[in-house]
């Protein structure tokens, strides 16, 4: 198993190519072949300074072997930064929905959360954010306006926000505030509903204890 992902990486050693594109490597392997390719690809990328443009649509392999991810969708960029804060704290929801619907041992089997899973026709491509027709937070003007990659945190940019690219930038407390509002109705919290800790945004939000106080700020 593997034998041909290995011939093909050879070949590119070959070359002597730095950067290598791989477009679903390994999806073709069993797990335990799958973790022989992955870590051959990761002692070459040590021995020989390789740069990787991996490309997969499976979480885990992508969690595994990315230092940066960009998630697309339809196309565009929705999300883009560290893999690890991709992965802790995902702010696009087409992101949120690749994560919940990787399955994890222990967890119940669940559809995740949106409003249809009709994708979008490539011939006719909708006006706005081509998944406005799948995402629960999407209002009337996602469907109108182009989405614009805003800054969420350190080298972290999502389009979570519904204004077009000529509209100025909010600045990070109020984007941080707006984020904090929509977490809050996701949690299902009520007025009079103790507000998750400081810690707890922290945690969620990736962003320093001054953002969030700002953000607080803001919503009081």
């Amino acid at each position: 198993g593997g034998q041909a992902q290995r011939i093909g990486i050879a070949r590119a050693l070959a070359a002597a190519a730095r950067i290598l594109i791989l477009d679903e490597p390994v999806s073709a392997l069993d797990v335990s072949v799958q973790a022989q390719v992955l870590n051959l690809l990761a002692d070459l990328k040590k021995e020989f300074g390789l740069t990787y443009l991996f490309i997969s649509h499976d979480l885990a392999v992508v969690e595994a072997v990315s230092d940066r991810v960009m998630v697309l969708y339809f196309g565009a960029i929705v999300e883009v930064g560290p893999a690890d804060a991709i992965f802790k704290h995902a702010k696009h929801p087409y992101t949120k929905l690749l994560a919940d619907s990787a399955p994890v041992v222990g967890r119940a089997l669940e559809a995740p959360k949106q409003k249809a899973d009709e994708l979008p026709d490539p011939l006719n491509p909708p006006q706005g954010c081509p998944f406005a027709k799948r995402c629960i937070y999407a209002t009337d003007i996602c469907e109108t306006s182009d989405p614009a990659l805003i800054e969420m945190g350190d080298d972290h940019f999502a389009d979570v926000t519904t204004r077009s690219k000529d509209e100025p930038r909010l600045s990070r407390p109020v984007r941080v505030a707006e984020a904090i509002k929509d977490w809050v109705v996701e949690k299902g919290l009520k007025a009079g509903d103790r507000l998750p800790s400081e810690p707890e945004m922290i945690e969620q939000f990736g962003m320093a204890k001054g953002t969030i106080r700002e953000a607080m700020r803001i919503l009081e």
